[in-house]
């Protein structure tokens, strides 16, 4: 009789231990759960945001180097390049017309979705992107010529000291585009989802420079300014507009070809009325192109070899190449090259 009750007071001890041990699991887990989410919920909600701003990114670009295809780019003269308008009144569509220095019509607004034709892209707060455009890349009444010596007009002051000084303070000025994630709202915001006027609007979504509807923005600094910024560059887009049109160059090359020519320019309008001929170079190896009887590299009359740096290129018949924007450093190269044709 002892020992029977001995056996069962040390399984009732044993069991209520195993209960002991498995709600401080429990406790522990919850608690370390916990923090987990704490430790990993910022950096999920910056992933949010920096996906929605890198896609918008790639989609303005996708739209600048196809331009000549669109149904609303009905002006043969503009190329590569051009950029929308923001949306100015919340419904998702580029405006028809926007400009720096006018009262209303902005070239800063919400990200044009619809005319890009991609859903709403939201931050991780739950709010639209914003959008800036400089004034030479706006497809309404589009700046002519545009070429790789366009200057982009906005700037991002790093140091927030009011000016663009991109030697000595490392700002960065010749900015293309803006995309800019607002975040949640900081205090002094009051975010009228009906209010469609971007300049009475603006205060509640962005914060200092970026609200004050000038050509300078500053980067999230402090709880003050929430905004997170992706940019666009002249170099970076140049870089891709330059091999747009240096295929298109490769489409048309025929044995008579001169840049600038009346011929060239029945054929590409936007090249010769946006001085393209004058920043592509075409050097050839004396041989007809395009393909004929009479093009073939021999040892008699060999064509030109291409010293790249992975695999030298042999039996190259012509050459494009773009001299990129005027530089004001020298010892630096920003020249883009075209393989033409090669025969084997």
């Amino acid at each position: 009789m002892i020992l029977n009750f001995a056996v069962k007071y040390k399984s009732q001890r044993g069991a209520a231990l195993l209960v002991f041990i498995l709600m401080l699991i429990s406790v522990s887990s919850y608690a370390l759960l916990n923090k987990l989410n704490a430790i990993t919920k910022p950096y999920t909600r910056d992933l949010v945001t920096s996906r929605a701003l890198a896609q918008a990114k790639q989609v303005l670009m996708g739209y600048a180097i196809t331009y000549p295809e669109k149904k609303n780019a009905r002006d043969v003269n503009k190329g590569p390049g051009y950029l929308p308008c923001p949306d100015l009144d919340n419904d998702g569509n580029a405006e028809g017309g926007c400009a720096l220095a006018g009262p209303t019509n902005r070239t800063i607004g919400r990200f044009p979705n619809r005319t890009l034709n991609i859903q709403a892209l939201k931050d991780a707060s739950g709010q639209r992107l914003w959008y800036v455009l400089a004034d030479n890349f706006r497809n309404f009444a589009g700046l002519k010529p545009l070429n790789s010596n366009t200057p982009g007009q906005l700037c991002i002051d790093v140091n927030s000291d009011d000016d663009c000084e991109p030697v000595t303070d490392g700002d960065i000025s010749d900015i293309v585009a803006i995309i800019i994630a607002p975040g949640a709202p900081v205090a002094g915001q009051n975010r009228d989802p009906a209010e469609k006027v971007v300049a009475k609007e603006i205060s509640n979504y962005l914060e200092a420079d970026n609200a004050d509807l000038d050509e300078n923005f500053v980067i999230s600094s402090s709880v003050l300014v929430n905004d997170h910024l992706m940019f666009i560059t002249r170099q970076e887009l140049m870089r891709f507009v330059e091999k747009r049109v240096l295929s298109e160059v490769a489409k048309w090359l025929s044995p008579s070809f001169e840049p600038g020519t009346s011929t060239f320019a029945s054929k590409l309008p936007w090249f010769v009325a946006n001085d393209w001929h004058k920043l592509v170079y075409i050097t050839d190896a004396g041989k007809p192109l395009p393909d004929s009887p009479d093009n073939l590299c021999t040892l008699a009359t060999p064509c030109f070899t291409v010293n790249k740096k992975s695999m030298p290129m042999a039996h190259v018949r012509a050459i494009a190449l773009s001299a990129g924007a005027t530089l004001t450093m020298t010892g630096t190269y920003n020249d883009q090259t075209r393989i033409i044709s090669t025969t084997p």
